[in-house]
């Protein structure tokens, strides 16, 4: 009885009433999800369907917390994370890579959400223009003649690369939101980074998964592995100047900041790539040089990372002496380089052969994905080269020069360029400084990104920086360091914009 006294006019009505169309479609479109995903987990590969899985996440991440979604593409790019977190996709006859497609996301979302900051964000960006306008007509010139004239079949592929400069506007308005937050991302990444990079270097264990993120030394040491981070190690040379700044300025945590500027060389050292160590060293020189002189005790503080990095040496030295060895051999060798068969040799040979083909189109280039390598030369045959590998250059200038023509070499010099003229306006007052803490710091944050920008301008003389997406995401946030303009700029003042 009490069964039917529940039935009454109106839970009659509500229980015969139609749903409403918003709900009918959800429930259409949950089924549909549901079949494609089952029918799909039967033909496609697993990876495919975790990729499915996490693109709703980014997408999510992208929206709440931009930042956020910033340092994951950044890890991801720099293979930090296991490849299967966050999967490659499958369109067609390419793939989708997680990093690019977490950037994209993060670049599309943020550009909306902050459609009415743009206007004030904006003139900052004045020094890039130049640059960037150089660079967006030559890469129209190079993917029309790669592409549709030449029809190059990685065109495209080399044209996806500069993709990387979307990480530019999204670390733009981020600073103008919070002027330290990209500067936190950076020494983050760079922390965590350098750690699994010594860590890897003397237990021999995996933990960086990026492109040649562990592989061996070379043959004669093939049981000590060195690693790989792309472009990532621009942000260990600036967290480097940077703690060496607050060792020298901070009045708390310099032991700290010891500490991890300790930790950044050995993440530098784990690389063995001596173009890194070269552009360091010689950045560090500039950046000595460029610091005011509130820093007081460099020398001392010189001496004492010195003394450090010689203790830390002779302990690696009697726990695991093939990795000093290996360290020695690498520094030594580079008197025997240049002959043939050597990693020098090579590439002079390379560097000839990609002469030559500008000398064939040396205004307009030879356009995207144009190859340039006949044989290899190196061993003394002629064996010769696969599409992506006849295409590839390890020096960025003439790499820029055989694709993009004149326009694609001068990109690189307007930018470092109008970064230097913007920098010397923009810090000499701040430097002077020595009462404002905070002015102080800004300034040395700026000094230290341009730096880096001269390092990898030093280091792509030994490999292709200046156009693919692993550096160029790394140097678009450093390039937001030094032109960001934050909501309080003090730059922007009476009193430093007439200095």
């Amino acid at each position: 009885m009490g069964i039917f006294m529940l039935v009454t006019p109106n839970t009659l009505k509500s229980a015969l009433t139609l749903p409403s169309l918003g709900s009918i479609l959800l429930a259409i479109g949950g089924f549909a999800v549901v079949f494609v995903v089952g029918a799909s987990a039967a033909i496609l590969p697993p990876l495919f369907l975790v990729a499915f899985f996490s693109l709703p996440v980014a997408l999510l991440m992208a929206a709440a917390f931009p930042a956020g979604a910033l340092f994951l593409a950044l890890v991801v790019t720099f293979g930090l994370m296991p490849p299967f977190v966050f999967a490659s996709l499958p369109l067609g006859k390419a793939t989708v890579r997680p990093h690019e497609l977490i950037l994209f996301l993060t670049f599309t979302l943020v550009f909306i959400k902050g459609l009415n900051d743009w206007r004030q964000i904006l003139p900052s960006t004045r020094p890039l223009w130049p640059a960037f306008a150089t660079l967006g007509f030559a890469l129209v010139i190079g993917l029309i003649q790669g592409k549709f004239f030449s029809n190059n079949p990685s065109a495209l592929a080399e044209f996806r690369q500069f993709f990387g400069w979307l990480a530019l506007p999204i670390a733009l308005w981020l600073t103008w939101r919070n002027e330290n937050t990209v500067h936190r991302i950076i020494m983050a990444i760079a922390l965590i980074a350098s750690a699994g990079m010594f860590f890897q270097l003397l237990t021999g264990i995996q933990v960086i998964y990026g492109f040649r993120g562990a592989e061996e030394l070379s043959k004669e040491f093939q049981d000590v592995k060195r690693s790989a981070i792309g472009g990532g190690v621009v942000f260990l040379c600036y967290a480097g100047y940077y703690l060496f700044f607050r060792i020298c300025d901070a009045e708390r945590g310099r032991l700290l900041s010891f500490l991890g500027l300790l930790l950044i060389l050995g993440g530098l050292i784990a690389t063995f790539t001596r173009g890194i160590w070269l552009g360091f060293f010689l950045g560090g020189i500039l950046f000595l040089a460029l610091t005011p002189r509130f820093l007081i005790g460099k020398s001392k503080v010189i001496s004492l990372v010195a003394v450090a990095c010689l203790t830390a040496g002779l302990a690696i030295t009697l726990s695991v002496p093939r990795v000093s060895d290996a360290l020695i051999d690498r520094v030594t060798r580079v008197a025997g380089e240049g002959a043939r068969g050597t990693s020098f040799g090579y590439r002079f040979n390379e560097n000839s052969q990609a002469w030559s083909a500008i000398q064939s189109a040396p205004l307009l280039g030879k356009g995207l994905g144009a190859q340039f390598k006949a044989v290899y030369n190196q061993s003394g045959n002629t064996t010769g080269f696969s599409g992506d590998e006849a295409a590839f250059i390890h020096n960025t200038y003439l790499f820029l020069w055989v694709k993009l023509g004149i326009l694609g070499l001068l990109y690189p010099a307007a930018l470092v360029l109008g970064l230097f003229l913007y920098l010397r306006r923009r810090t000499k007052s701040n430097l002077g400084d020595e009462s404002n803490s905070n002015l102080r710091g800004r300034s040395v944050k700026k000094l230290a990104a341009f730096c880096c920008l001269v390092t990898t301008a030093l280091y792509g003389m030994s490999s292709n920086e200046w156009a693919v997406f692993t550096t160029l995401a790394p140097l678009s946030c450093l390039i937001a360091l030094i032109i960001a303009k934050e909501r309080h700029n003090p730059f922007c003042s009476a009193k430093h914009l007439t200095t």
